[in-house]
């Protein structure tokens, strides 16, 4: 104790040699400081000493000395790793990484990841956050290439494909039986990515936590839909979604024209199917729901006896005035 007083006794007699003299030169000049005056001088010269003690030394800790320390490897590794002469081993990738203060993926690609997605269209997911990384990782609509049952049955091993790229993946305590999951279909998956050792052989593999049937275009568009008719907030992104433009309004118009004639139009999911589908062959669930809503709610259409029938009008209507319009108008620009 008595030996941690007397070092920071002379530490701070070090740190004042300059306020000291300081002084002395005040006192020739006739000007005498008081001694809290001193004591202030004191106390900042040695405040910022110490500071920059403390920053040097953590400084040190990102050269290549220190980092090489920290590490547990030689200088001589990480200076090839600067010079482009050798890359560290896969397990030092996040020790490294969390000494420069960076994520894995940025100290692989060079650049500082941004997250780019605003749209927020994943936002009533049911996330899963890894405990190794404490990353949220969910995979929608990946495309079951293969699958298979391993370890006496107990366990289920896929190929899966999103966005063109293949991953193996495995689903421990869990069998295809089990899931129902078979070669061809679409999910979601929740996981953790983590590197499978094989016979000296290093791969990605993805370690499944949950997996459910992915939902079709039709069914995300017809529950956005629900959702915005019982009152329920909308991202930018799915009310863009939902948002019909003059044309999809004309061409619908037109296609009920043809299928209403005569006595209307059977009110069902054959006749939605028909009227979502765009010339280009793509079909547009929720801009035709949100149509087929305005359209009645303005009085062009109605259901009669499970038929639809059109309403020809005697002037002309505003269609943007509809409440749904002006709901996802308001979602749209943030209102």
């Amino acid at each position: 104790m008595l030996g941690t007083f007397l070092a920071a006794l002379v530490f701070a007699a070090a740190c004042n040699l300059d306020t000291v003299i300081l002084a002395m030169g005040y006192g020739m000049r006739g000007v005498r400081l008081t001694a809290a005056q001193t004591m202030v001088i004191g106390g900042i010269t040695t405040l910022v000493t110490w500071m920059s003690l403390v920053l040097g030394d953590t400084a040190a800790a990102v050269l290549p000395e220190g980092l090489a320390e920290l590490l547990g490897v030689t200088d001589k590794a990480v200076s090839k790793w600067e010079t482009g002469r050798g890359l560290p081993d896969l397990t030092l990738l996040e020790p490294l990484a969390k000494a420069l203060g960076i994520s894995v993926p940025e100290l692989l690609s060079g650049e500082q990841v941004v997250n780019a997605n605003r749209a927020a269209n994943l936002l009533r997911a049911p996330f899963y956050v890894c405990p190794v990384c404490g990353n949220v990782i969910h995979a929608s609509g990946a495309a079951v290439v293969s699958c298979c049952d391993v370890g006496g049955g107990r366990h289920l091993k896929m190929r899966v494909r999103r966005d063109g790229v293949p991953l193996d993946a495995i689903f421990f305590s869990a069998n295809c039986a089990q899931c129902g999951v078979s070669a061809g279909d679409r999910l979601d998956l929740l996981f953790h990515p983590q590197i499978n050792e094989f016979r000296g052989a290093r791969s990605v593999q993805l370690q499944i936590c949950d997996l459910r049937p992915a939902p079709t275009r039709a069914q995300l568009e017809q529950e956005l839909f629900r959702r915005l008719q019982e009152g329920e907030a909308l991202s930018r992104w799915e009310a863009g979604l939902l948002l019909p433009s003059r044309q999809d309004f004309t061409r619908l118009w037109r296609f009920l024209e043809r299928a209403c004639a005569g006595e209307g139009a059977d009110a069902g999911p054959s006749l939605l199917k028909q009227a979502a589908k765009g010339p280009d062959g793509r079909y547009a669930y929720g801009r035709t729901l949100v149509c087929l809503h305005v359209m009645g709610d303005r009085g062009l259409l109605a259901v009669e006896r499970e038929r639809v029938c059109l309403r020809r009008p005697e002037r002309k209507v505003d269609l943007e005035q509809a409440g749904l319009m002006r709901q996802l108008r308001m979602f749209i620009n943030g209102a």
